[in-house]
């Protein structure tokens, strides 16, 4: 089987889909992270909900949220070498939390997960700094990043392997314009964003055709806690039994891409159960 890193997620937002408020204090935020970075090799932490239900927030407001998570978990953690996230289609927010994290933990390494799918003047300028970074290329329909969370109402007519041809030309088009400037890519696919529930079937069944595109590039996989992952659609997924489902659905989803795929695989997940099955699994067969 191939090999695979875990992006664990944490929101600090009052109104997350999966787990909005149950990070509100500077207790849970302090113990929930300390977990984070023992349980998997990348915390993702995003400020902002993009889901299609919520509205969106100014620049300003995300930026004193992720400060007012970080400055106080900067001085409770001494500098390792780990891998930080954070999920914001805002070139300027991350720059801003970058500087912050990196003059405290210089031996962290940093992720822009980067949601708009743009590739425009803001994010070409940040790309040419010189602030140390690797760079999430995500699919994303919506024509600018003001109308990311928007994404639902920005979809192609396409399914079948012709949805997932075009989803290689839309990264073929953008990589051609940023991978020259040098910086580590990962490209994810986007499940849930710009897509119904049929075209990310389409996109798990075809997945090498995807993956098999960039047989280099290491590929995001976030389909945790999706709709598109319920069995029936409108079951409850706070329900114990529910729970239990969705995690074996997501192991055995996440073993079937690995199976399929050349490249190495992050999966995005709220839980980290579904992989620590996958690995054990992996050390029978």
């Amino acid at each position: 089987m191939n090999k695979f890193k875990t992006m664990g997620v944490m929101n600090i937002t009052p109104n997350s889909f999966s787990d909005g408020n149950k990070l509100k204090t500077l207790k849970n935020q302090k113990e929930t992270f300390e977990a984070f970075i023992n349980q998997f090799d990348i915390v993702d932490i995003g400020a902002e909900s993009t889901a299609p239900f919520n509205d969106p927030i100014g620049a300003s407001e995300e930026l004193t949220r992720l400060e007012s998570f970080f400055l106080p978990i900067l001085f409770n953690f001494p500098d390792q070498e780990r891998i930080i996230s954070i999920d914001t289609y805002r070139p300027e927010v991350f720059f801003e939390i970058a500087l912050i994290i990196k003059k405290a933990w210089p031996k962290a390494r940093l992720i822009f997960n980067d949601i708009s799918g743009q590739c425009d003047e803001d994010l070409i300028l940040l790309l040419k700094s010189d602030l140390q970074f690797i760079y999430v290329l995500s699919h994303n329909l919506a024509p600018n990043r003001a109308l990311a969370s928007n994404h639902m109402d920005y979809i192609s007519e396409l399914e079948g392997k012709d949805f997932v041809n075009s989803i290689c030309e839309w990264f073929e088009e953008r990589l051609e314009t940023i991978m020259c400037l040098g910086r580590e890519i990962i490209i994810d696919p986007c499940f849930g964003f710009s897509k119904t529930r049929q075209q990310n079937h389409d996109l798990l069944k075809h997945f090498s055709v995807f993956a098999n595109q960039f047989p280099k590039l290491p590929v995001l996989v976030g389909v945790s806690r999706k709709s598109f992952m319920r069995f029936p659609k409108d079951m409850d997924p706070k329900l114990q039994q529910s729970q239990l489902h969705l995690d074996c659905l997501q192991t055995l989803v996440a073993q079937n891409l690995l199976n399929n795929s050349r490249n190495e695989l992050i999966f995005r997940t709220h839980n980290s159960a579904p992989f620590k099955a996958l690995s054990d699994a992996a050390k029978i067969f």
